[in-house]
């Protein structure tokens, strides 16, 4: 297995760009689903709003992250991607979720968002997961709970997953659920 995908599989620290203390936001969500699913490495909140969430320092931007980062989850909508990713693979991230949808931007020059996050995940051999399903790295295998997930979507039946495939970045998770990672033999990103 490629290290920078064996950095995002079995991670050992985290950062959560986005993170939150609103409860029930999305940024709180990504925290809380760390927490509950048994991570327990490092985590690390990052946004410049507060000191600290849940208990856990929390660090203005990723450069004030105090420890190595071998998965940054970014929280962040299309508009700051670039930058934050970018950010993040200069300060040694070694793999990254993209939890928004990496869709064009608006008046946006040059290529496509998609291919921009692309081009810095092999400038910097990072492994890059998310953004509307754009790697297909997260395929999964649900082994119990199917009906604790959201519908399968478009963007999961272009992959042609088969009867119990899923891509862990496009299924939300309402209730309890086993999953199996397959293992892909081409990942686009990495």
């Amino acid at each position: 297995m490629a290290p920078a995908l064996q950095a995002m599989l079995e991670a050992r620290s985290v950062a959560v760009v986005g993170a939150s203390a609103q409860p029930g936001s999305f940024g709180a969500e990504l925290l809380r689903q760390l927490r509950v699913g048994g991570f327990d490495g490092p985590i690390y909140p990052v946004n410049p709003r507060y000191a600290e969430i849940d208990g856990l320092a929390c660090a203005a931007s990723i450069r004030e992250v105090p420890g190595p980062v071998d998965l940054v989850i970014l929280g962040v909508g299309n508009p700051a991607l670039e930058e934050t990713l970018r950010t993040a693979a200069e300060c040694g991230a070694r793999s990254a979720v993209i939890c928004a949808s990496a869709h064009a931007i608006d008046g946006a020059a040059g290529p496509p968002l998609p291919e921009r996050l692309q081009a810095i995940a092999r400038e910097h051999a990072m492994a890059v997961c998310g953004g509307n399903g754009i790697c297909s790295t997260c395929r999964v295998e649900v082994v119990v709970g199917e009906e604790n997930l959201t519908p399968i979507n478009p963007q999961e039946i272009a992959y042609d997953l088969g009867q119990c495939g899923r891509l862990g970045c496009q299924a939300r998770i309402l209730g309890n659920v086993g999953v199996r990672v397959l293992m892909v033999p081409k990942v686009e990103m990495d």
